[in-house]
């Protein structure tokens, strides 16, 4: 190299040793270059004897990526003034399966074998492929891309072990529920009311069956319903007595319906 810088009159200088502030710009170009490598390792899971593949890879995505100190353009377009296919770029180091070669393969062996990809290779019109099977490497034009899926990204990943569900506690536990249900024997004409056995809390009696005394029922009515059919009659006890409140007055000179004009009594309304 020195005859050539001569010949071309370049001058080249040297760093001092351990002083990287020498040669700033290209330090710091190593490292955009270590940053992207490592962010591709990261992602896909490749082993790390395969780190002079991310290397390559990195160099070449940055080659091909716009930067402001171009302008917005990418330095494959300026040096072949053309803009580049974003359709040849592949995710790196996922799942393809490659032709094989016709040459040795018989009528029973696959078409294909299951590879990963690892890169472009320089000067040929290809994909840098590592077959899963036999861990060579090969280039190759005939590949099929399956960018969702990461070969050693899935092999790399442990299973999370589940949480263990935690003990229920006794006093968390269900409760059973006891519906009451009346009794659906007639009632005797004593007019008593009879008890029935239940598993629930205790219900507050109806008030008639408090005061057992008090006999004076509506005309027409007997003192408790006996039967779930007698639900309107035991309804008529609660809501007969009560005083009916007139709201002719303040709905006069405009025609009502028979339902607003009171409230409901013994459902007739109804």
């Amino acid at each position: 190299m020195s005859d050539y810088y001569r010949t071309h009159g370049i001058e080249h200088q040297t760093s001092c040793v351990e002083t990287p502030e020498q040669n700033g710009r290209v330090e710091r170009k190593h490292q955009h270059i270590l940053n992207v490598a490592r962010a591709l390792r990261f992602q896909s899971g490749v082993p790390l004897k395969f780190w002079s593949a991310c290397i390559l890879h990195s160099v070449y995505l940055i080659n091909r990526l716009p930067t402001l100190v171009l302008k917005n353009l990418s330095p494959y377009q300026l040096l072949f003034h053309k803009p580049l296919d974003l359709n040849v770029l592949k995710v790196f180091e996922c799942l393809c399966y490659a032709s094989t070669l016709v040459h040795g393969r018989t009528k029973f062996q696959a078409r294909s074998s299951q590879c990963v990809f690892l890169g472009f290779p320089a000067g040929i019109k290809g994909y840098t492929l590592l077959d899963l099977e036999n861990k060579k490497f090969f280039i190759s034009r005939n590949v099929v891309f399956h960018e969702t899926i990461l070969p050693f990204r899935t092999t790399s990943i442990e299973s999370p072990t589940p949480f263990p569900s935690p003990p229920i506690s006794p006093s968390l536990a269900p409760h059973s529920i006891s519906v009451y249900q009346p009794n659906s024997s007639p009632i005797e004409g004593s007019g008593e009311a009879s008890t029935s056995t239940s598993t629930s809390p205790s219900i507050p009696p109806s008030p008639s069956a408090v005061n057992p005394s008090n006999t004076n029922t509506p005309s027409g009515h007997s003192s408790l319903p006996s039967s779930a059919n007698d639900k309107s009659v035991y309804l008529e006890d609660f809501v007969d007595d009560a005083p009916e409140l007139e709201v002719q007055e303040e709905f006069e000179g405009r025609p009502i319906r028979a339902n607003r004009g009171k409230l409901p009594v013994k459902f007739k309304d109804y």
